[in-house]
This record gives structure tokens, C-alpha cells and sequence, in this order.
């Protein structure tokens, strides 16, 4: 069974409410952290500060998590998917690159669902991530000192967002964003977004799957249009008074937006 974004942030507010406080340690996923490990982190980075300037903040201010579990930025966005039975990078740039289903730059007045990942940083680079938790706050990792917090979604820090493949969302942004009038609604499928039959691949496939999972069907969401996809997409057709021909055009596509 899919995951939910919801699902998701039941086990990343999990993590957030421990006590003792959650802390941070760079390269971690939710270990205890103790004596022994802060000790070897110290030497570690004064045996080559140059080489090991990422250990640097632990070294100094690590000793403040002994005895609470750790995780760095990616390592809780990850290490709370596995729990729930997904597996994605240690490591936010590759998070954006690589377990993505759909993402995109945040706008003034965008509405982010719950569980999706946002990201600062650049076009070209993503240095930290965190877990939307609900309209207004996300929760992150957030550094040594401070461990894992919640913090307020603000333009001035989060830039992209990224919805994680494998989990189902109670609404992609923009996609699911309608226009305010029927005959508008009815238009916008037209205009955007192709007709997909047996054979198709890509993103375009991923969000009907995502909208068909939402509907009730037991899909993979791959990017692949399959047997199971096309299974799906005549269910689908017939449950909505559709010609039944498992092809994904216009008409199909203005009743999947309205899920």
C-alpha cells in the first residue's frame, strides 16, 4: 500500500517530540549519540580540520546532544521513509535530483501539502531540507545547535519544493490548483496536459498515478503506463461514465483533476 504524505509526518513529528530534544550531528540518522562518538568526531576533525570541515560544528558544540538520538537535515528526511518501508538518498541535493516525483520553485502564495520536502538553496545546489508538517511550519534538522526544530515556511529561506516518489499527497501544487470557473476547469486539462496510452513514460505518467492512487487504485507509481496503469485508467473511465478505452485524453483528464 502507498504512503501518504500525512503518514509521513506522523514519523517525522515522532522525531520532533522526543525527549529528550532531538539533536543534530553531521552524517547521522537517528542514532544515540554518546561520549565515545563525540570523542572520536573531535579527533577525527583535528587530525585534518581541512579535510573534515563538516565535523567542525559538531566538534565544537556536539557534546550538548551526548545521550539524545541525532540526525543531520537529510538523514531525518530519510532515515522516517525507511520506516515506513521507502528509501531515499542521505543527502538533500540528491534528494531534489533524484527521489522526486514533482518539484518545482516556491512562489509567493503557493500551498505546499503536508510531507512534501522543501529545499534552500539554488537552482544548481540544495544544501538543506525539511518536512512540511502544516500550512505554515516545516520541520527540520536544522543545525548543532539547535537540533531539530520547527521553524515557519518563509520565502527568504525555503526555495523548491519536492513531492517524494512512492508517496500520495492530498494534492500536487499547481497541478491541482483549478481555475475558478466549470468552464475553465474543463479547458485547463486540454491545454496542459498530454493524452497518455499503454506505453508512455515519464513524470506526466507519475502524476496520473498519483491521481488514480488517490481515487482508490492499488498502483505502482513508476512513471510507467503498464497494464496496471491502464487496469486503473479504464476502472477509472467506467466509474465516471467515460468511454472505457484506457487512453488518457481530455475528458479523462478534466474528471482525474476533479479527485
Amino acid at each position: 500500500m502507498a504512503v501518504t504524505g500525512k503518514e509521513y509526518v506522523e514519523k517525522v513529528l515522532e522525531v520532533y517530540n522526543m525527549t529528550p530534544k532531538a539533536g543534530y550531528i553531521w552524517g547521522t540518522s537517528g542514532k544515540k549519540w554518546t561520549q565515545a562518538d563525540q570523542t572520536a568526531l573531535v579527533n577525527k576533525y583535528n587530525r585534518d580540520p581541512g579535510k573534515y570541515a563538516d565535523l567542525e560544528l559538531g566538534a565544537k558544540y556536539g557534546s550538548k546532544w551526548i545521550g539524545h538520538n541525532v540526525w543531520d537535515c537529510s538523514g531525518l528526511t530519510s532515515e522516517r521513509a525507511k520506516k515506513l518501508g521507502l528509501t531515499y538518498h542521505h543527502g538533500s541535493n540528491s534528494s531534489y535530483l533524484y527521489d522526486c516525483q514533482h518539484k518545482g520553485e516556491i512562489t509567493k502564495g503557493l500551498k505546499l501539502p503536508k510531507g512534501a520536502w522543501v529545499y534552500t538553496g539554488t537552482k544548481n545546489m540544495k544544501p538543506h531540507i525539511g518536512v512540511v508538517v502544516d500550512d505554515e511550519y516545516v520541520v527540520e534538522a536544522q543545525g548543532t545547535k539547535n537540533g531539530v526544530v520547527k521553524s515557519k515556511i518563509t520565502l527568504s529561506k525555503w526555495k523548491y519544493w519536492g513531492l517524494g516518489k512512492g508517496m500520495i499527497f492530498d494534492f500536487i501544487p499547481g497541478i491541482d490548483q483549478k481555475p475558478s470557473t466549470p468552464d475553465m476547469q474543463a479547458a485547463e486539462p486540454t491545454k496542459k496536459m498530454p493524452t497518455l496510452k499503454r506505453g508512455a513514460r515519464g513524470e506526466d505518467v507519475r502524476t496520473l498515478q498519483t491521481i488514480l492512487a488517490k481515487a482508490g487504485s492499488s498502483l505502482a507509481i513508476d512513471g510507467i503506463f503498464g497494464p496496471g496503469t491502464q487496469s486503473a485508467v479504464r476502472t477509472f473511465q467506467k466509474n465516471h461514465h467515460l468511454v472505457v478505452d484506457g487512453i488518457v485524453g481530455p475528458k479523462t483528464w478534466a474528471e482525474l483533476l476533479k479527485v
